[in-house]
């Protein structure tokens, strides 16, 4: 079965709680905590019920394993990079600095889409059983 721990499932729920959150906010906000509580209740069931359908219907964790793998080249390469990026828009650092790191940034998020692509693809095909 899937072993996530609560701060993973936090993360993931905050990700997705967050943009109904300020869509709330926006409309006024009255039933924000009835709100917040009703979606945290929903997330949570939501989030127990497809893990236990993937606990069911995969037959071995290891293929849902490489999957997951290709994924976490985005945790990895490409949203450091994409961070770096962003940051040397905003920060006060020199402009030799700046130039370097953003080109730093560009190159991990090349690889990171690089190893992405290739890792998810095969793990996809063998999952589909093309391999």
């Amino acid at each position: 079965m899937l072993c996530l721990t609560t701060s993973h499932f936090k993360h993931i729920r905050s990700v997705i709680q967050d943009p109904l959150l300020s869509r709330v906010r926006r409309r006024g906000g009255v039933l924000m905590a009835k709100f917040e509580s009703r979606s945290r209740y929903v997330l949570t069931v939501l989030w127990i019920t497809t893990t236990l359908l993937i606990a069911m219907f995969v037959p071995d964790i290891s293929k849902v394993i490489s999957v997951i793998g290709g994924i976490s080249a985005f945790f990895i390469f490409i949203f450091p990079g994409l961070c770096l990026m962003f940051a040397m828009r905003s920060e006060p650092v020199s402009c030799k600095t700046r130039v370097a790191l953003t080109i730093w940034g560009v190159v991990t998020l090349i690889c990171g889409a690089f190893i992405f692509g290739q890792s998810t693809t095969i793990a996809v095909m063998e999952l589909l059983g093309k391999i």
